[in-house]
């Protein structure tokens, strides 16, 4: 698959090289919950009639004052597309709808999904408990979303069933 980035963004599974505005954007860290944010993202953007983008992000940063070898980013960035992929593999099945896109990217979490909702109507991530130690009621993430993101954002706190089911779509 030829390789190409748009927006910092690198595109996984047939992504077109070009963005359309307005879609609505979910942050996959292949984690339970990322999977149902994708899907509730899915019933969003049929209902608001847009485009949905699927966005992992990898860091090239392993801990503290540790940078990962330049040469291990190839397979960070192997892992971020398996990642989403799954993920949308899980929401959609084997086949993906011509209104979904899947992106990886190279840099923070928090940081990549708030300069990429500068694109977006909405941006969906899912929603851990935070630190108790600190007294935050958000993740990391989810707060850094909430407090820099350019359109609403919707957390997704818990899963709606034990077992999800494949989301069946129409076309936009």
């Amino acid at each position: 698959m030829e390789n190409w980035s748009v927006d910092g963004l690198t595109g996984i599974a047939g992504a077109p090289k070009t963005r359309a505005h307005g879609m609505v954007i979910v942050g996959v860290d292949g984690s339970p919950l990322s999977v149902e944010a994708l899907a509730q993202g899915a019933e969003m953007a049929q209902c608001l009639g847009v485009p949905l983008e699927a966005i992992t992000a990898w860091s090239s940063v392993s801990g503290p004052y540790l940078t990962t070898p330049p040469q291990l980013y190839g397979a960070r960035e192997a892992k971020a597309k398996s990642t989403v992929e799954l993920a949308a593999t899980a929401v959609f099945g084997a086949v993906l709808p011509p209104w979904f896109h899947a992106y990886s990217a190279h840099g923070p979490v928090a940081g990549v999904l708030a300069q990429q909702s500068r694109f977006a109507k909405m941006l969906i991530i899912g929603r851990n408990k935070g630190t108790p130690v600190v007294g935050n009621a958000l993740g990391s993430v989810a707060l850094e979303c909430v407090e820099n993101a350019h359109c609403p954002v919707l957390l997704v706190r818990n899963h709606r069933s034990p077992h999800l089911t494949k989301f069946v779509y129409s076309s936009l």
